[in-house]
């Protein structure tokens, strides 16, 4: 039961964390118009365990780009936050926070306030962002080119409104 709580936690732990991670990526590192304004717009709501905005406006949800990091990151979570507690000794999650309390206060709070907590919280932001960094990346590359395409064919539509207004 114990080491099915401690990974329960670890795991809400990454929701957050790689939530805000991906908000941080789409403001900040992504150079389509669409990834930029889903990010902007979900800064707030992510940073206390909203991820709605997110993971269905990106679309996080049924996307093929983000089918393996949304799968693996978890498990590489999980997996992480396990060796914290059983090598490292640090404590298992041993209080039972709001859910929605930001991620890495979350943590440092329910491991009774612990400093390697917060190294752990480090480590997972590190690893996610590995894993997270090359898929969004191809999938800002598409949204830019889609984006671009459209702007093209915008452009040419305009063009040629303007050629008939000045045929008249």
């Amino acid at each position: 039961y114990q080491s099915t709580l401690q990974t329960g936690r670890v795991l809400q732990g990454y929701i957050v964390l790689s939530s805000a991670l991906l908000v941080f990526m789409f403001c900040f590192l992504a150079k389509s118009q669409e990834m930029r304004a889903v990010g902007k717009a979900a800064i707030v709501p992510v940073c206390f365990a909203v991820n709605e905005p997110l993971l269905f406006a990106a679309p996080i949800i049924l996307n093929p780009y983000f089918l393996i990091p949304f799968l693996f990151a978890p498990v590489a979570n999980v997996l992480i936050g396990k060796f914290f507690i059983d090598f490292l000794g640090m404590n298992g999650f041993i209080y039972a926070m709001p859910w929605a309390l930001p991620g890495p206060i979350g943590t440092f709070i329910d491991t009774n306030f612990q400093p390697i907590s917060l190294v752990l919280v480090v480590v997972l932001l590190v690893v996610d962002f590995l894993i997270y960094y090359p898929f969004c990346k191809a999938y800002d590359n598409v949204l830019c080119k889609q984006e671009a395409e459209t702007l093209k064919v915008a452009s040419e539509r305009v063009s040629e409104a303007l050629k008939g207004l000045l045929r008249m």
